[in-house]
């Protein structure tokens, strides 16, 4: 298998306390992703030490900021603590992944995957055809 079959669980089993996003932009990957997996790794709760230090080193009445990103891409569930995620912020949007995946669909294969997408569609569909395709499965998010 590939790095999702031979890393992920292995990560996951020792580490009960994650979320794992297995993570794939081919504009920002493109020259690794041959040679490695990109793994972001989630608390799913504060861990001990980092509320330890809040608690111990923040003084009284300091502040906290907390961001939340709303941004979304394509992800794929392959378990309840662990998704592919396609994009990410700086890199190309779904619909540009969509886009070239139709036209070129040997472009983005997940290292230790086949490629094995069948060529042609994107030669039997009009621009217009194809913007409405790339349309409908950004939409599946």
């Amino acid at each position: 298998g590939g790095p999702l079959d031979l890393h992920a669980p292995r990560l996951l089993d020792g580490n009960p306390g994650v979320q794992l996003h297995h993570m794939h932009d081919a504009n920002q990957d493109a020259l690794s992703a041959s040679q490695m997996a990109y793994f972001r790794v989630k608390w799913r709760l504060l861990p001990e030490a980092y509320r330890r230090f809040l608690q111990e080193r923040l003084a009284p009445g300091a502040s906290i900021m907390l961001v939340r990103d709303t941004s979304s891409w394509p992800v794929t569930r392959y378990g309840d603590r662990h998704v592919f995620q396609v994009g990410a912020q700086g890199g190309m949007s779904a619909e540009e992944y969509l886009r070239r995946s139709i036209t070129d669909p040997g472009a983005y294969v997940v290292p230790g995957y086949p490629d094995s997408m069948p060529r042609g569609l994107a030669r039997d569909l009009s621009p217009e055809d194809l913007a409405a395709l790339v349309a409908y499965l950004a939409s599946l998010r």
